[in-house]
């Protein structure tokens, strides 16, 4: 299984835990590579959604989970391509 960066959907569904063939997969993945990885892109996104509907108790819920997940942010090295792209081997 490669790794991946999930996006904010695919994440808030495995955080929601309702679909089981989600929960499977993310176990899978999770054993092989110790953690989930998302971007700080998604991080942002799912506070600002709590932060929309005031859901303060959420976001602390939110960052407890994080600690142990692996958090990836977006930069350009020296040559202008996408650090976070170049890793996962999607650079152009």
């Amino acid at each position: 299984m490669n790794k991946a960066l999930l996006d904010t959907d695919i994440y808030s569904e495995v955080a929601k835990g309702i679909d089981p063939l989600v929960v499977k997969n993310a176990l899978a993945f999770r054993r092989t590579h110790k953690c989930l990885t998302l971007s700080v892109i998604s991080v942002m996104e799912v506070v600002q959604g709590y932060q929309r509907i005031e859901a303060s108790a959420k976001i602390q819920k939110f960052c407890r989970a994080l600690e142990a997940e692996e958090i990836r942010h977006y930069s350009l090295n020296t040559t202008g391509k996408s650090v976070a792209l170049t890793r996962f081997g999607l650079e152009r």
